[in-house]
């Protein structure tokens, strides 16, 4: 439905604008989590894999429908 795919580019925007605001005022992004001591992520990482997770749900689910 609409309201869902908008709410997956909300996650998505607001992702990429925190990245965006980091970087202009920090110089990089903060990352705030790692995960066994390679990968760090920060939550507009998370808000941008959120939205992506949910769009490919979306896309799949809608495909069964028809």
């Amino acid at each position: 439905s609409n309201s869902k795919i908008r709410l997956a580019f909300v996650f998505i925007g607001a992702g990429t604008i925190g990245n965006l605001i980091n970087r202009v005022f920090l110089g990089g992004v903060l990352d705030l989590f790692r995960i066994w001591n390679s990968s760090s992520f920060n939550l507009a990482d998370i808000s941008n894999l959120v939205g992506g997770i949910m769009l490919i749900f979306i896309v799949f689910s809608d495909g069964k429908k028809r």
